[in-house]
């Protein structure tokens, strides 16, 4: 175990430098700007196979992260992945345990998720009531550009999405929840509640 950790601080240092030796998914993006963040804790809804765990861990080594996938096949490549980290996965369908309700968090991820709610503002609100003061809470959905393009749009055509947001839709999430939004990029919106 200690050569892992050894490992962890060695790609934390270098990634502090600027030299990322991962591969990441490209909307992560350059998260080095998280660095500012004291994150401890974090709720990661929606976390496919956990590539997003697997890389925030290896940033934040000493954190703790909550890991959601109700994909019973994804989530059996999520618990492989994320073996060897501080990561606990959830499985709300197989293996209910809602005590990662019961904390709070410093970041709270929602990915390719918000569109398949029935009662999205509902769900928003209580991911916010979970999240912690000066917390982020970070959305990654598709957002359409407006009513005109909206019929030859490709995401409605899945009928699983059964809502729809656009960067007013995240302006409007955030005015009401009262959180401020840190950043907005084509696909993901970053709150913070202050």
């Amino acid at each position: 175990m200690i050569g892992r950790k050894l490992i962890l601080s060695i790609k934390k240092a270098l990634y502090n430098s600027g030299i990322i030796i991962q591969r990441r998914q490209p909307w992560m993006g350059n998260n080095k700007w998280l660095m500012n963040y004291d994150i401890k804790t974090v709720l990661d809804v929606g976390a496919n196979v956990g590539k997003f765990a697997v890389h925030f861990a290896e940033i934040f080594p000493e954190a703790t992260i909550h890991s959601f996938e109700p994909i019973q096949s994804v989530f059996s490549q999520l618990e492989q992945n994320t073996k060897g980290y501080n990561v606990k996965n959830y499985d709300p369908i197989y293996s209910p345990n809602n005590s990662f309700l019961d904390s709070h968090y410093d970041l709270i991820t929602m990915t390719e998720v918000l569109e398949h709610l029935h009662k999205p503002f509902q769900e928003f609100n209580s991911l916010v009531s979970i999240l912690r003061m000066d917390g982020l809470l970070g959305i990654m959905t598709a957002m359409h550009s407006g009513i005109e393009k909206f019929p030859s749009w490709h995401y409605k055509n899945d009928p699983t999405h059964v809502c729809f947001f656009s960067r007013q839709t995240m302006q409007w999430l955030a005015r009401e929840s009262d959180l401020k939004i840190l950043q907005q990029k084509e696909r993901t919106t970053i709150f913070i509640k202050n």
